[in-house]
């Protein structure tokens, strides 16, 4: 979809008409203008349907490569951790992998505290994909360490919410109101079915935070991924009836995979770092099963 959308709009370039015309299909992405611009300025470079998915693979993956340097503490575990929780989605939601290498790049503004940096990186990705507005609130977020009865408490009461179903219908509220309401009524197609893989994951994570949360540094880089590894677990349980709706937390996994790297990085908790190991390995294999065969193309491709 993403190859023929493009292949569209680089004939259109060709053929000497106006790329914002609205018989141009990528027109039809014009709330998400980040991603017409980018097909825009590729389809300069190449027609190439090929060429333009290399260079958008590689546009994420510089971007992945410029956020880990920037916040990660131990690169191995981080890499497995990013294996076993978004590699496979880089491949088929390229626009929503796009706004999240932005929004995870605005995190050293959150935690340098340069708001209009922030806002404007945190726009780019919005206008990669809308769903990106939920990284907004990371920014005003307090930055300390809550207490545990609190963080369960919260994480109880959004799985209670998220049980009913309610959060998931927001994506059609949300799509009438920022025009892209076909989208999120395909969204809905996809079902309602509680993910219990969801509820299990957060309380493995939590339970590896909480273990050596007194370990975990009260400086503003470490506290604000904490946030977000906090955020990252809220949304998996808000969306918990929602079979696309979880892909919102990837905005916040940054804070998640920085949070465990920094504990599995410490020498006095190898026990834990450990453990977090066998817990990835499962994590990577159950995705592997599960695509089964819509993974070969992608692999074969890499």
């Amino acid at each position: 979809a993403y190859c023929d959308l493009f292949d569209k709009c680089a004939d259109q370039l060709r053929e000497g008409r106006d790329l914002f015309a609205n018989d141009n299909p990528i027109m039809g992405y014009r709330s998400e203008i980040s991603y017409v611009y980018w097909n825009m300025a590729v389809s300069y470079i190449t027609e190439n349907r090929y060429v333009f998915i290399l260079l958008t693979t590689i546009f994420i993956y510089v971007m992945v490569y410029l956020n880990f340097k920037r916040y990660i503490d131990k690169y191995p575990f981080a890499i497995l951790m990013f294996l076993s929780l978004f590699f496979f989605f880089t491949f088929t939601y390229l626009r929503q992998s796009l706004a999240t290498v932005f929004c995870w790049y605005a995190y050293r503004y959150v935690i340098n505290r340069k708001f209009w940096k922030f806002a404007i990186f945190a726009f780019i990705a919005f206008r990669f994909h809308n769903s990106a507005i939920i990284f907004f609130p990371l920014y005003f977020i307090p930055r300390k360490k809550y207490p545990k009865t609190m963080v369960l408490g919260i994480m109880a009461v959004l799985l209670l919410i998220g049980s009913t179903g309610l959060p998931s219908g927001l994506y059609t509220v949300y799509g009438d109101a920022s025009g892209a309401d076909e989208r999120s009524a395909q969204y809905e197609e996809y079902g309602h079915s509680f993910r219990i893989e969801y509820v299990i994951e957060v309380a493995v994570f939590l339970y590896f935070i909480f273990r050596h949360y007194d370990k975990i540094p009260n400086d503003n880089k470490h506290l604000t991924m904490l946030n977000a590894a906090f955020g990252f677990c809220a949304f998996l349980l808000f969306f918990v009836t929602s079979s696309t709706a979880g892909r919102q937390s990837w905005y916040y996994m940054m804070g998640i995979i920085a949070t465990l790297s920094y504990l599995a990085s410490q020498k006095r908790l190898r026990d834990m770092a450990n453990q977090l190991y066998v817990v990835l390995l499962i994590l990577f294999v159950r995705f592997v099963v599960m695509w089964g065969m819509l993974v070969d193309p992608y692999k074969s491709f890499l």
